[in-house]
């Protein structure tokens, strides 16, 4: 078997003194491989996770791990957000996610496209926390546990949508969650306007990370018995760092 590509490298496991067990994220699938000498002085700086890298794989054959060569760094997102916490922490959060999530050989094209499409935000100084909630929702949604925030699941209003429920993942309103506000998740302000909001204050980016996390922990990593990575909670902290002040 011979596959020839360009990947995001989301997971390495050393192997020997030198060599690692690497996963790939390529548009068309996830692989799993053998790197002879990738955890070299030489070789290190391209398999660094997070480094975009054109490879080949060769394998005897489809069910065998394979073997990497010819391996270039082609975008090394981890030199261009050395300077940036923030920008490091959104690249070590994701991989982690998708690291722990993806299968090899499965198809996630369109993960694989939003995933690209929000380090390239980044690499611009584009990206908001409305970038980054709207990743985390997608996410879930590509996983098999999407949030459906944009209809009353009692009601069926599309207007004054206000809470989550943490069972089904179905928004309601205001007024049909008002009793149960203290089980209920909150929909961040800025998702619910129609226009984008200029100033988003450090509670609604309390709530974006308190929504999405509340689903990726309870449907993907408590069965695997993990919590959120650490880099996200340091990854919030970066973000409330710039959010406006709440006005009193």
């Amino acid at each position: 078997m011979f596959w020839e590509g360009e990947a995001l490298l989301i997971n390495t496991i050393k192997h020997s003194e030198s060599s690692l067990i690497v996963t790939l994220f390529a548009r068309d699938s996830v692989h799993k491989s053998y790197a002879r000498g990738a955890n070299s002085t030489k070789n290190r700086a391209t398999y660094q996770i997070g480094n975009m890298i054109s490879v080949v794989k060769k394998s005897r054959s489809e069910n065998s791990l394979g073997n990497l060569t010819n391996a270039e760094t082609t975008k090394n997102f981890n030199s261009l957000f050395i300077s940036s916490n923030k920008k490091t922490l959104i690249l070590k959060t994701i991989t982690e996610f998708l690291s722990l999530t993806l299968q090899e050989d499965e198809n996630h094209e369109k993960l694989y496209d939003i995933t690209l499409e929000l380090l390239h935000k980044a690499v611009k100084n584009e990206l908001t926390i409305v970038d980054y909630f709207n990743y985390e929702l997608n996410f879930l949604s590509h996983i098999g546990y999407g949030v459906t925030l944009d209809y009353c699941a009692v009601t069926k209003a599309k207007d004054n949508l206000f809470y989550v429920s943490p069972n089904t993942g179905h928004a309601v309103t205001r007024e049909v969650g008002e009793k149960y506000h203290e089980k209920l998740l909150i929909i961040p302000e800025f998702h619910l306007l129609n226009t984008e909001k200029q100033q988003i204050n450090d509670n609604e980016i309390y709530q974006a990370f308190n929504l999405t996390g509340y689903f990726i922990e309870k449907n993907i990593l408590a069965p695997m018995q993990r919590n959120l990575p650490y880099s996200r909670n340091l990854l919030l902290k970066e973000f409330v760092k710039d959010a406006a002040p709440i006005e009193l």
